[in-house]
């Protein structure tokens, strides 16, 4: 279902229904193939479009996306760095 196309709302989607036990006992690389089908379910337009879906105001979902995956695992990195730095390693 394309919740941005056929005008739903975001709250229509429960989360029990994303999540339940699908994901226990998973590793980091099974979250980042979870993360990587996520995004190639959406097309260019629902990825870029600011607004497309109404739960992500005025910005764009892939925004959403590069701030989860990208953005936060260059965050990590250079928290690490910083880490052992201070800790001499």
């Amino acid at each position: 279902i394309s919740v941005g196309k056929n005008k739903l709302k975001y709250g229509e989607v429960f989360i029990e229904t994303i999540y339940k036990d699908n994901y226990k006992g998973t590793t980091p690389f099974d979250g980042i193939s979870v993360i990587i089908n996520l995004i190639k379910k959406h097309s260019n337009e629902e990825l870029f479009t600011k607004s497309y879906y109404d739960w992500t105001g005025t910005t764009s979902l892939g925004a959403y996306f590069v701030s989860a995956t990208s953005s936060h695992y260059d965050w990590a990195t250079k928290l690490l760095k910083k880490f052992l730095f201070i800790i001499n390693l």
